[in-house]
């Protein structure tokens, strides 16, 4: 028997029609091959543009000749990538996105127990794991036609990035790649702090005044609530409940001794409003009294009296602790401070937006930007349209797509892969208990329907219920919600390198479809008890070329002579459209920045748009990276009257890499976010934040803010807040997005809620750099010593990210330290993996031979190793 014929034989017993087998049932019936993908080198030294020159090796694991009967199916964010192959007799095929196949060429041969190299090369960088090809599978061809799907490729190995061409993008790229001697130099400018000297919470309140004495809170004090704040009194004792505490609660003023007072008051705390709270605390007689402007006062006010009491009581299960008697006042320095999750390209459980919601609410953060649509993935059921979520919301293995969409982001073949979050999407039910449980923290749920671009998810299935209907003899119902024009021939590349993931902007039923989505939404909410505000259109990235062809285009534009005749103008009537829908519905339209612009044509600069400043549009600033000339554009939307959501990507894109280390996995495109980055972001002077651009070069802040635009004092009301974003590319699981959210969020935390700290104005460089390294020292003080080893008893338990420890070698003894003072270094000299029973660094130690290093918290959450040998450089 040949190798197709045994190929197709064992797998078909499992497969049934394009349905790929049980992942255990492949691997244990054969692979066929291993792979092994190695990178060369990024751009080669005569050029400035992105590419990158990397190789496939493939090995015959069977018993026959292997000939031109395959096709390897992947996914590589670091693309596009198509055409022969420079070696190995094969063609790089791109599907669509990010979605590639690898094909062999005529006369293609691989005999049993032999290798290929395949060398190609691809259109962008590639400097990291998360880089590489991710979810092979290889699909066979049999002798009568037929295809196989699937076998999912287990034997797949990445060839470690080491060289400085593997990690290099561009000859000027001179950001540097993290050393454990580097990592030393930047953690020797820290120094650890007495407990005495830390601030008392995250983020950092307003006024805290320390009292004489000390305050003694055990499990037998009560809890009292005053007006419409059983809610937050209910939070409370749940909280308590957690380290073992069985508060009562009281409705009303019976408390008069060792208790907490929950109440509200109509006069404003400290000038604020809304949002503000005091906390007074009096050991006399054992009363604690949280008052708040509003119920969300007092909750922030219990979000602090919760953050006072020690990470002790949590491990130890206490029945009393002695607190500091602080005495605090405090108020939000912003009204939205925000965080956007998208799940549309790995799809997040409920579950794991809860534990978000919940970290979210104890750090003082009360908008939750929603991103539930996108090209790879629908995540809402919407009730009458089921094609949405049973084909928008499944990846599979497919190249018509007319049961599921196709792999994306090493999704794989399977449409319920394990581990990935290819597949899902939230029902009406889940929903809503998301938006409730939101609401009970004060935060806001802020939905984005991503249109009229990164529409894929809705397009597909639109389609394939206008063909079931149509079959069905169902014209007019068929055509109901129709997202394109199948007539369209216009050409066009998104910058995820999908060619058909626009909407038709000219077509009745594209705005029944958006109808009838926000309608949903709207209902949605209000079953939650919480009325929808505002809906995120996303608006961004419209490619050029769309609509040009389209005859429903030009029939619009031959009856509305008012509109341009090109993409600028089709993108503005489509704003007026879904903007109408939403103001008849109370709705305020938020969008990514280019909703308030006016789209450039190429070349041109980009500038506010000042038809819709009174439509109540809400931009979303995103694009403003140093060096690329829109430095300014959230400050020229503000000064003409938009009111704007800070989320710049240079700061604010939790979901870029930490550093160049090619093990933190990540995108990059914008530069590199840890910790540091959200903490020093200022955001009513942008230009002071500039330090490094996205390849390491020295920023010139002053050559930057010339000619730019400044805030306008009477515009400074109009920036509402500032917004961190997770983009889902590399979060492909629940460990990867509280990697990349934790502890960037109480960066963002500490910029959103605590009062402008005193370096941000400062005029002198020197001084000012002087203040902000003393503020950081103390923040990440705070950290180490305090609210990462929270983090571990949090929710169960959070994944935060720490960097390895930084070392050095002199005279023969090893230095170490760690990048957040107060957490523990451990080592082990016999090469073994540092554990929590390993010896304690605490001074210098000779090393006399290889040195295996690791930074632990108390409960043992832990950095990557790094090993140090004498006389050796990292």
């Amino acid at each position: 028997m040949n190798f197709n014929k045994t190929i197709y034989l064992l797998l078909s017993l499992f497969v049934l029609e394009n349905c790929a087998p049980p992942e255990s049932s492949t691997e244990a019936i054969i692979q066929p091959f291993s792979v092994v993908w190695t990178l060369e080198k990024n751009a080669p030294d005569d050029t400035q543009s992105p590419r990158q020159f990397a190789e496939f090796e493939l090995k015959n694991n069977g018993s026959t000749t292997i000939t031109n009967n395959w096709a390897i199916y992947f996914n590589q964010i670091s693309g596009p990538i198509s055409g022969a192959t420079e070696t190995g007799n094969a063609i790089m095929e791109h599907i669509n996105g990010d979605f590639y196949r690898l094909l062999p060429a005529d006369n293609f041969i691989l005999k049993a127990g032999e290798s290929v190299s395949i060398k190609y090369k691809g259109a962008n960088w590639a400097i990291k794991n998360s880089d590489a090809p991710a979810g092979l599978y290889v699909l066979f061809e049999a002798e009568n036609g037929q295809t196989v799907t699937s076998v999912k490729i287990e034997n797949y190995t990445l060839t470690p990035f080491e060289t400085e061409a593997q990690l290099t993008r561009l000859p000027n790229d001179k950001f540097p790649i993290p050393t454990y001697e580097s990592r030393y130099a930047e953690n020797a400018k820290l120094s650890k702090l007495n407990k005495s000297e830390l601030l008392p919470l995250i983020p950092s309140p307003k006024v805290a005044k320390k009292e004489s004495g000390d305050f003694i809170i055990d499990n037998n004090f009560s809890i009292c609530y005053f007006g419409e704040l059983k809610s937050e009194a209910d939070f409370l004792t749940a909280k308590f409940d957690e380290i073992g505490w069985d508060l009562p609660v009281y409705d009303g003023g019976s408390c008069t001794k060792n208790a907490i007072k929950l109440m509200t008051s109509s006069a404003p705390i400290e000038g604020k409003s809304s949002e503000s709270y005091q906390i007074r605390m009096d050991a006399e007689t054992g009363m604690i009294e949280i008052q708040g402007t509003d119920a969300a006062g007092v909750f922030y006010g219990i979000q602090s009296l919760l953050s006072l009491l020690p990470n002790e009581v949590y491990a130890e299960k206490l029945s009393e602790v002695s607190l500091a008697n602080w005495s605090i006042f405090d108020a939000p320095r912003f009204g939205y401070r925000g965080l956007m999750l998208d799940v549309s390209r790995n799809f997040h459980s409920k579950q794991s937006v809860k534990k978000l919601l919940d970290l979210m609410a104890t750090y003082k953060l009360n908008k939750f930007h929603f991103h539930l649509t996108d090209d790879e993935g629908w995540r809402l059921e919407i009730p009458n349209l089921p094609e949405l979520t049973d084909i928008g919301a499944v990846r599979g293995h497919t190249l018509d797509e007319q049961n599921h969409l196709q792999p994306a982001y090493g999704s794989g073949p399977l449409t319920e892969s394990i581990g990935y979050g290819g597949s899902g999407f939230y029902t009406v039910e889940d929903y809503v208990d998301i938006v409730r449980y939101a609401a009970a923290r004060h935060i806001e749920v802020i939905p984005e329907i991503d249109l009229p671009g990164h529409a894929r998810s809705a397009i597909i299935p639109m389609r394939q219920r206008y063909e079931r209907l149509i079959k069905a003899g169902k014209t007019e119902e068929a055509n109901e919600y129709l997202l394109d024009d199948a007539n369209d021939a216009s050409e066009y590349k998104s910058v995820q390198s999908y060619n058909d993931n626009v909407i038709n902007v000219c077509q009745p039923s594209t705005y029944r479809f958006i109808t009838k989505v926000v309608d949903e939404l709207v209902e949605m909410h209000k079953t939650a008890g919480a009325p929808l505000r505002v809906l995120h259109t996303g608006g961004d990235e419209v490619p050029a070329g769309v609509w040009l062809a389209s005859p429903e285009c030009k029939s619009l534009l031959e009856k509305d002579k008012s509109i341009e005749n090109t993409k600028i103008g089709l993108t503005t009537y489509f704003l007026e459209q879904f903007s109408t829908i939403l103001s008849e519905r109370g709705l305020v339209t938020a969008g990514w920045e280019e909703i308030g612009l006016e789209l450039a044509h190429h070349g041109a600069p980009r500038k506010p748009n000042t038809q819709f400043v009174d439509k109540n549009f809400r931009p979303y600033v995103w694009n403003s990276i140093f060096g690329w000339g829109g430095e300014d554009i959230a400050y020229q939307l503000a000064n003409l009257g938009y009111e704007v959501v800070l989320s710049n990507a240079s700061n604010l894109y939790f979901d870029l890499a930490y550093d160049k280390d090619p093990e933190n996995a990540g995108l990059y495109w914008a530069g590199f976010v840890n910790t540091r980055s959200v903490y020093d972001f200022t955001p009513l002077d942008l230009f002071k934040t500039a330090q490094m651009g996205r390849f390491g070069e020295e920023i010139d802040r002053m050559a930057i803010a010339k000619g730019k635009t400044k805030l306008q004092p009477a515009a400074v009301k109009n920036i509402l807040g500032i917004q961190g974003q997770l983009w889902s590319e590399a979060l492909i699981n629940p460990e990867r997005l509280e990697l990349a959210t934790f502890p960037k969020l109480l960066g963002l935390s500490e910029r959103g809620w605590a009062t402008q700290p005193d370096w941000a104005t400062q005029v002198d460089e020197s001084k000012r750099f002087a203040s902000l390294d003393q503020d950081w020292n103390q923040f990440s003080n705070m950290l180490g010593q305090k609210e990462m080893d929270r983090l571990d008893h949090l929710q169960g338990g959070v994944g935060y990210y720490i960097p390895p420890p930084g070392a050095k070698v002199e005279d023969g003894k090893l230095y170490a330290n760690t990048a957040f003072p107060g957490l523990t270094i451990r080592y082990t000299t016999d090469g073994t993996e540092p554990t929590l029973t390993s010896t304690v660094y605490t001074q210098p130690i000779s090393i006399d031979q290889s040195v295996r290093l690791k930074v632990f918290s108390e409960k043992g959450h832990s950095s990557r190793s790094v090993v140090v040998k004498k006389g050796l450089e990292n």
